[in-house]
């Protein structure tokens, strides 16, 4: 009978502290005892909220399987303790797996990468399209005070709604397929 009874470290981080910084290299994950964070990127520096995790989620999951380098930034929304895991102790169990499962877990990873890759980028672009389209709104309401309401800013008012719900609903598809971003995210 194998004795595994490893203490994890335990880490307290203030509310508003960045503790992981995209780019930096990366070599351990926490699981969130209490508190909660905010997981960001920046796109064209523009700050791209991705997710909101709380107790029990684990942050930074892919530096124990991949390696390299950090690909979100996360800050604490409110105190939080945190339980490190090293990549080292994360290996060691996982070697003393079946390799089937060593395999499914790489190829899981991988496809988390392309996911979170292709997220950001959708929620980029319609930020972007977002943006756009409230400013046309806005200087066209300002630069033309005499404008048939009739015609134009309905029909701007309307695309500002579509992509509102489009944003809504995607998220709402994405969270039912697992991912973790919300709708405060954005």
């Amino acid at each position: 009978m194998s004795n595994n009874k490893t203490i994890y470290d335990r880490v307290s981080i203030a509310a508003g502290e960045m503790f992981i910084s995209e780019g930096q290299e990366q070599s351990q994950a926490y699981l969130i005892q209490s508190g909660s964070v905010g997981v960001f990127t920046y796109r064209a520096d523009k700050k791209i909220k991705l997710a909101t995790l709380e107790a029990g989620e684990i942050i930074g999951e892919m530096a124990l399987i991949t390696g390299g380098v950090r690909s979100a930034n996360v800050e604490a929304l409110e105190d939080c303790i945190l339980i490190r895991i090293s990549r080292q102790e994360f290996e060691d169990r996982l070697s003393k797996s079946d390799q089937a499962i060593q395999t499914v877990v790489k190829m899981l990873c991988k496809r988390v990468i392309m996911i979170n890759e292709s997220l950001i980028s959708k929620l980029s672009s319609l930020d972007d399209l977002q943006d756009a389209a409230e400013e046309v709104y806005e200087e066209t309401k300002a630069e033309v005070p005499n404008i048939d309401d009739e015609r134009l800013l309905p029909k701007l008012k309307q695309l500002l709604k579509a992509v509102e719900d489009f944003k809504e609903k995607y998220v709402q598809e994405s969270m039912e397929q697992g991912y973790s971003v919300k709708r405060d995210d954005l």
